[in-house]
């Protein structure tokens, strides 16, 4: 089976965080008895001048994770210290994704 191109701004090499994505609604599917789709929660992040887009599932995260947890796997997953997120913040949205942001800053 030949692998599918994909032409997306933020594609990495194989394994990078479009892989992880795909890999994991393709699973999310697979799940589903009638092959229906699942959306994917995701951590949305911008870090180092790139934004990042990666499943929970990836990163082992769920609703009851606590902001350390969430700022703690990215860090790990994105290969830094901990301490280069001490000035973010982590939003829930309704819809079961997060998003780690740089604090606003206000006056």
């Amino acid at each position: 089976m030949q692998q599918q191109q994909f032409n997306h701004p933020h594609q990495q090499q194989p394994g990078g965080i479009l892989d992880e994505t795909l890999a994991a609604t393709a699973h999310a599917q697979a799940q589903q008895p009638n092959g229906a789709a699942t959306p994917v929660r995701l951590l949305h992040a911008r870090f180092g001048g790139r934004s990042h887009d990666i499943p929970l599932s990836v990163l082992d995260l769920g609703d009851q994770s606590a902001d350390a947890q969430v700022i703690a796997a990215l860090a790990n997953h994105l290969d830094v210290p901990r301490e280069k997120f001490a000035a973010y913040a982590v939003d829930r949205s309704p819809n079961g994704n997060f998003t780690v942001r740089p604090e606003a800053v206000f006056g």
